[in-house]
């Protein structure tokens, strides 16, 4: 347990991403804006579909909010709100390479699958296979996107146009060949970079679904606490430990675990308040939920969103760095 403030975070040490790297800086999103959860809400069956009609229709290469409308079946009040988020330059034009790839990146799906109905809209000469102009065209096209849809720095050129090269370095293939889908799948599997930006938003957090879920927790530890301490506001260390009801709802932690969460609630005390028993409590449940990969710990770039969701607010970047360095995390270049 890691103690700054009223923030417990447990998971012990939490790897500190190379600063400076976008890839591996990028924090895992959180979905609020009406446009953001129009499209994490989507399933893959519906993005396929999506782009089966983009196929169909001619596969443009730009929107108007007629045709974004028809291809992405949405009214047309609905459909404005969202043609203006990527509209950014404001023309009336929007990339349409730019929306479905952010739309399939965020859509709730395997990204295998997600793969094999997004490689073909870069497969400009159809042969089944991307070359270097392609490859980088796709690059493009995701950064921009998902940089428009979530509000997200968006990349450099040279910095979209190294990681092509990588991706192909990464076969030996010499830049004048083609890549095929099941070298980029592999590329995405096992490049550091690659996997932790997809990651960052194919696995974003849903926030009203994060917060029921969080809510949801809190209510069950919180009857544990009234059951083990029905006339008071303190409850006995060894009776939490000791109750399968407390344990459950914690979701069945390691005895390490618990030993280590008590110990942060209680100090050196054998009696735990009701108040610090709800920080620390609240601090669990919002550690676990971001853990989403049960590694037990978190990288340190996620440190704004457990306090995201701690105070409901998103917090200012020099209360992130306070934290950051009480939790020896190293300063964020």
């Amino acid at each position: 347990i890691l103690a700054q403030g009223h923030l417990c975070l447990w998971g012990g040490e939490c790897g500190d991403p190379k600063m400076g790297n976008s890839a591996l800086s990028t924090s895992r999103m959180v979905f609020r804006s009406d446009a953001q959860l129009h499209f994490r809400g989507a399933s893959f069956a519906e993005v396929s579909d999506i782009i089966k009609c983009w196929f169909e229709d001619g596969a443009p290469l730009s929107f108007t909010l007629e045709s974004f409308s028809e291809v992405l079946r949405v009214e047309d009040d609905e459909a404005a709100s969202l043609f203006s988020t990527f509209d950014t330059d404001r023309n009336r034009k929007v990339d349409a390479l730019e929306v479905l790839a952010a739309a399939t990146i965020v859509s709730d799906g395997p990204m295998d699958e997600k793969l094999d109905v997004f490689f073909p809209v870069f497969d400009f000469s159809g042969t089944g296979q991307a070359n270097f102009d392609e490859a980088n065209i796709l690059l493009h096209s995701v950064t921009r996107g998902l940089s428009k849809l979530c509000g997200t720095q968006p990349f450099e050129e040279g910095e979209v146009l190294s990681v092509c090269h990588q991706m192909f370095d990464s076969h030996n293939l010499p830049y004048t060949k083609q890549i095929s889908k099941e070298q980029l799948r592999r590329w995405l599997r096992t490049d550091v970079e690659a996997a932790a930006f997809v990651d960052s938003f194919a696995n974003g957090y849903h926030l009203s679904n994060m917060e029921c879920a969080l809510a949801a927790q809190e209510q069950e530890l919180a009857k544990a606490f009234a059951e083990l301490a029905p006339s008071r506001d303190v409850v006995i260390v060894d009776r939490l430990r000791d109750s399968t009801l407390f344990r459950k709802a914690l979701g069945d932690p390691t005895d390490k675990d618990l030993q280590a969460l008590l110990r942060s609630m209680a100090g050196e005390s054998q009696t735990i308040d009701i108040q610090r028993f709800a920080e620390g409590a609240r601090a669990w449940t919002i550690f676990n939920a971001v853990d989403v990969d049960r590694r037990g710990a978190v990288e340190g770039k996620e440190l704004a969103i457990l306090l995201f969701f701690h105070h409901r607010e998103e917090p200012a970047e020099s209360t992130v760095e306070i934290f950051r360095g009480g939790l020896s995390l190293g300063r964020k270049e």
